[in-house]
């Protein structure tokens, strides 16, 4: 199923959100979602740390967004990252 620029699917009894973009992007580039979401943060005055440990997932799973490195993420996890900078998982998706 495509939301925006993403498509949410199931693995298992997992629902995941992958991020796609609009256009190809060279490997390791960040993501529209991952560009957002840092966005948010830094915007929010928190460190990496800080905003993995409020939204309960691992520090090497945000990093790893924010850098384009990983492009897909269960929903409960982008819910989470979403929820602790104030901004709807919509917004990170779509802008």
């Amino acid at each position: 199923m495509a939301v925006g620029n993403a498509t949410a699917f199931a693995v298992g009894s997992c629902a995941m959100v992958r991020v796609v973009t609009q256009k190809r992007r060279p490997a390791g580039e960040p993501t529209e979602f991952g560009v957002r979401l840092k966005q948010a943060r830094e915007a929010k005055g928190l460190s990496m740390r800080a905003h993995a440990k409020a939204a309960g997932v691992a520090h090497a799973t945000l990093s790893l967004v924010e850098a384009g490195r990983q492009s897909t993420v269960d929903v409960a996890t982008a819910v989470s990252l979403a929820r602790v900078v104030g901004v709807s998982v919509e917004w990170l998706v779509t802008g």
